[in-house]
């Protein structure tokens, strides 16, 4: 199993620690629905797309943020991939 940076998941922002399971990861286009669902305008997904894009990494309310799978701590990486390996 390999991770991408075009592979992004939910962390809290102060600790980098998944807010969901392991299992989920989320593509640019399902991070674009999960914020469809929120407080946001086209605008303001567009931006935090853009901005995810560019350095990998967003915050997006309260302590949240969205990272690219490959700018978390390699550690927290090494448990997505034993947990999507499982998985298969």
């Amino acid at each position: 199993m390999e991770l991408y940076d075009t592979d992004y998941v939910l962390v809290d922002t102060n600790t980098n620690k998944p807010i969901e399971g392991f299992e989920i990861v989320y593509p640019l286009e399902e991070v674009r629905w999960f914020l469809y669902e929120g407080i946001y305008t086209e605008e303001e997904i567009n931006k935090i797309l853009i901005k995810l894009q560019s350095k990998g990494k967003c915050k997006i309310e309260n302590d949240w943020s969205f990272v690219s799978m490959t700018k978390l701590p390699i550690e927290i990486q090494k448990k997505y991939i034993e947990t999507l390996n499982q998985t298969k």
